[in-house]
């Protein structure tokens, strides 16, 4: 992880079976201590899916949430209402 230099956006199932829920944690830990001041990082579990997401309201969900990821770390306004992330070490960010 310490040569890894972007932002971290993880979206899991909490059923995932391809990546289990204990690797995703364990490499999300890994890019909220690198570098000392920590790596920007946000994680959302979705409870009741798989690998990949089948639910309708999780895959809008999930879009939504990549979308305002991808605005705060390219510093651009996504079109819609504002969606609630918290990105650990947001600070971490370049400016614009």
């Amino acid at each position: 992880m310490d040569r890894c230099q972007g932002a971290l956006l993880s979206l899991q199932g909490s059923d995932d079976r391809a990546v289990p829920p204990q690797q995703r944690r364990a490499i999300v830990a890994a890019a909220r201590l690198a570098r000392q001041a920590g790596r920007p990082v946000a994680c959302v579990e979705f409870e009741g899916e798989d690998h990949g997401f089948c639910q309708g309201a999780n895959i809008v969900r999930a879009m939504e949430l990549e979308r305002a990821f991808l605005g705060r770390v390219f510093h651009f306004s996504p079109p819609g209402r504002p969606i609630a992330l918290n990105i650990d070490h947001e600070s971490a960010l370049p400016s614009a």
